[in-house]
């Protein structure tokens, strides 16, 4: 605990989906509780700007947004604030490996395009 303010994360309930007649597509709720919990975090900051398990969360949300810059800015900021070296360094492999699969899926996506449109597909 830090300057009295506690960061609890309590994620959504996944209960009530499961039971709706409409099925959303995993990545769909795990989108929403990224946001979710990225307003969350947010708000952690701007209370205390120093709060080493905002910044953490916070690169974690970033990460499975896939907006790594800014999951790298969060990672930095909570290093600033103290957290632990060995921390960091298996949130920055996750991150690098994040990265190289994102790459690989675009090119994989870019190569079929161009595939498809050599053999005279319109877009």
């Amino acid at each position: 605990m830090q300057n009295g303010l506690r960061l609890f994360f309590l994620p959504l309930s996944l209960a009530f989906i499961t039971q709706s007649p409409h099925r959303i597509p995993p990545f769909v709720i795990i989108l929403s509780i990224s946001i979710h919990s990225r307003i969350i975090f947010v708000q952690a900051l701007a209370i205390d700007k120093k709060h080493v398990k905002a910044h953490y969360r916070m690169a974690q949300a970033n990460l499975e947004l896939l907006e790594f810059e800014n999951a790298e800015k969060s990672l930095e900021k909570a290093r600033e604030c103290g957290l632990q070296t060995k921390t960091l360094s298996v949130m920055r492999k996750k991150i690098t490996a994040a990265r190289k699969e994102q790459r690989k899926i675009m090119r994989n996506f870019q190569q079929k395009m161009a595939a498809k449109l050599a053999n005279g597909a319109t877009l």
